[in-house]
């Protein structure tokens, strides 16, 4: 054992005892092993009991959990855009972005709106009352004019849009609403399809536009393309760089639907005519470029026919416009277009801009 001592006697000579302490014992594995255990088990206990030191009481964390609850119910709805419409309410706080930073809101898609004047965004969310996750994002696009949303609008029409009569431009995808009111170019964009979200939706597009009434735009471009054929869905508007060639900008279109089959008009009214030519012949060298054919157009003065990737054109300039017809199957009918909107241009050649 430890402290124990070893006596040796000396029988020769003088008596003497020596002591030699004895050699320490080292404990046994299973003394070391219990030993662990013990520790182990001491600082477990440790743990628990500062753990359940540290959780309150079940009547505090009662008391805690209704104060939260009171709090929630006391905390004001976020502010809301316009007036949310009965059945709706707002969701989520207001947002507004600019010219800088639109992409962090439709990344991808920015350059569209900025290329046809966009000036801010605000959005916000409405929840349909008693659901939550049943909500409609508005979008409301400020675009300086008009003609601007309506570039905006035009570009981004959807094939499968359905007719929509909450304004005069509007259209309705399967779950959601597009429209042009005043300057503004508006989305609305639900969570989800079905009755519940349309109705929420026509209602909130009749409050946008009550809330700003908007009269009809003073837009005298649409009355210069021919009535005849028109297909009024397909009015619209490039902002900038039309058909693929840069600085050809402010161009309206329209497509028509005739017995020899359906091409493009279009047109763009510049300061002078001699920009109008000037656009006229970088156009046609950008598709001769591409190898298209192109000669006189008989019939129409200084107009010129264009034949690329099977179809053909005709285009010409009448004083501070730059016009023609595109996509056409038949260069009769493209001629045949090109002469009757010439025909309008020519009575509108100086009203003003």
């Amino acid at each position: 054992m430890y402290g124990s001592s070893i006596v040796t006697l000396h029988p020769a000579g003088p008596m003497s005892v020596a002591v030699h302490p004895a050699a320490p014992q080292r404990p046994s594995r299973r003394e070391s092993a219990i030993a662990a255990a013990l520790m182990a088990l001491l600082a477990l206990i440790a743990v628990a009991v500062l753990r359940e030191q540290k959780r309150p009481h079940p009547a505090v964390e009662n008391f805690l959990y209704a104060r939260a609850l009171a709090a929630a119910a006391r905390a004001p709805e976020p502010a809301a855009l316009f007036a949310p419409p009965e059945g709706t309410r707002a969701l989520t706080a207001p947002e507004r972005f600019d010219r800088d930073s639109l992409s962090d809101k439709i990344d991808g898609k920015a350059e569209l709106y900025l290329s046809a004047g966009f000036v801010r965004l605000d959005c916000q969310r409405l929840a349909l009352e008693g659901d939550e996750d049943a909500w409609i994002e508005v979008f409301l696009y400020e675009m300086g004019s008009f003609e601007n949303a309506f570039s905006v609008f035009s570009a981004q029409r959807r094939a499968d849009a359905a007719a929509l009569d909450v304004a005069e431009f509007a259209y309705a995808a399967e779950n959601a609403f597009f429209f042009v009111h005043g300057t503004r170019y508006v989305e609305l964009i639900a969570s989800g399809a079905g009755e519940p979200f349309t109705r929420a939706m026509r209602a909130i597009a009749r409050a946008l536009t009550a809330e700003r009434p908007a009269g009809r735009p003073a837009w005298t471009e649409r009355e210069l393309f021919p009535a005849a054929g028109l297909i009024p869905e397909s009015l619209g508007r490039v902002a900038a760089d039309a058909f693929g060639l840069a600085g050809l900008d402010r161009v309206y279109r329209a497509t028509y639907r005739t017995e020899a089959g359906e091409a493009m008009l279009f047109f763009t009214r510049r300061e002078s005519a001699a920009e109008a030519q000037a656009l006229a012949r970088a156009y046609l060298e950008m598709l001769r470029a591409f190898g298209a054919a192109i000669a006189p157009a008989e019939g129409l003065e200084g107009a010129s026919r264009i034949e690329v990737l099977d179809t053909f054109e005709v285009v010409f300039t009448r004083g501070p416009f730059f016009a023609g017809a595109r996509e056409a199957a038949d260069p009769r009918l493209a001629l045949d277009l090109a002469r009757r909107l010439d025909e309008r241009l020519a009575e509108a050649g100086h009203a003003p801009r």
